[in-house]
């Protein structure tokens, strides 16, 4: 547990997380802002990152030891964005402005053992990518 807790605050000590709004709807204290546990950072070395056709795709694991006993050992983050003029890895003879996350696959490896996750969409949603989103 003492490791995890010090990666965490390691990781919102270097603005690898940030706050953000929790999500698009109101409270009676006003809009909803949480500490996002997808990576945020620039300097992604403890990430993997890829970038295909001006789509970056970062992934981020954590070692998590309240759920071991299910047999997770990891919690993992994805961010997908579309890259906008200004961002390493932009590819401006990519064609489209905007698109959709419709299917996903996953490659996750641990130990040298690899597993996939593929799925519709992600949470059972189909998110709208903007260019710099």
């Amino acid at each position: 547990v003492l490791a995890w807790l010090e990666e965490y605050a390691r990781r919102l000590e270097t603005n690898f997380y940030r706050v953000g709004l929790l999500g698009d709807f109101q409270t009676p204290r006003g809009k909803p802002y949480a500490i996002t546990l997808y990576p945020w950072a620039q300097e992604t070395s403890s990430c993997s990152r890829a970038v295909t056709r001006g789509i970056e795709v970062t992934a981020s694991a954590v070692f998590s030891p309240w759920t071991i006993h299910f047999g997770i050992a990891f919690i993992y983050s994805i961010r997908i964005r579309l890259l906008g003029r200004d961002d390493d890895g932009y590819d401006p003879d990519r064609g489209f402005e905007t698109c959709q996350l419709k299917t996903r696959h996953w490659k996750i490896t641990q130990n040298g053992r690899t597993n996939s996750v593929d799925g519709d969409g992600v949470i059972g949603m189909y998110p709208l990518l903007r260019e710099g989103g």
